[in-house]
């Protein structure tokens, strides 16, 4: 993961008005698998996200866009917060005032380290609805959570992960998948944007 002086450097001009302190967007992403003989591997490996059999990882991303986390693969059954509890993301490098942007299932803010913060939409907790100051945060979020999903994206147009994952491959599944993410990186940038310097460090899709 960069260290926070790259990131605020090529930081984009929306994160760094709404969520200067992000250092790291999260999220989770699923490949489906083949049906393993072990009944009790079946339901270790069942999703009801996907309503299939997956392997799950956790992926991280730069307030620019670039991939900066991948954990290993996860059977498909674990929850988000388990996947950050598990995987080394905890064990990475933070600075305090630091902050980690996620979608409303990674209720993690207890298991961050200390002084790390973390941003993601509001929950009803009983009321009927949001009120306004909510919404427009959630909405905040959102727009900027939209650079991991597509990040996302951009690992699985290598196609490796189009069908169901055989089994057989199960010893190097893990270092497959790092490469895609990995090698992802050396594609155009999924963001435009102009950093204090003026110099473009992405390009629009």
């Amino acid at each position: 993961m960069p260290d926070r002086a790259t990131i605020d450097l090529k930081m984009p001009q929306s994160m760094k008005k709404k969520y200067p302190s992000c250092r790291v967007i999260i999220d989770c992403t699923e490949v489906k698998v083949q049906t393993p003989s072990s009944m009790v591997l079946v339901s270790e490996f069942f999703s009801n996200y996907k309503n299939h059999r997956t392997l799950k990882a956790l992926i991280g991303c730069t307030p620019s866009g670039g991939c900066s986390f991948v954990s290993q693969l996860f059977t498909g059954n674990i929850s988000d917060v388990e996947i950050v509890r598990r995987s080394v993301f905890l064990n990475l490098h933070f600075d305090v005032g630091d902050s980690v942007m996620a979608d409303r299932g990674f209720t993690i803010a207890k298991d961050l380290p200390e002084g790390v913060t973390l941003n993601i939409p509001s929950f009803l907790n009983g009321r009927e609805q949001f009120d306004q100051s909510e919404v427009i945060e959630s909405q905040a979020i959102a727009q900027e959570r939209i650079h991991i999903e597509r990040r996302i994206s951009r690992i699985k147009d290598f196609h490796i992960f189009d069908g169901v994952i055989s089994l057989s491959i199960a010893g190097s599944v893990n270092q497959i998948f790092t490469s895609c993410c990995l090698l992802n990186n050396f594609q155009p940038g999924i963001i435009a944007f102009l950093p204090a310097d003026g110099h473009d460090f992405c390009k629009e899709e």
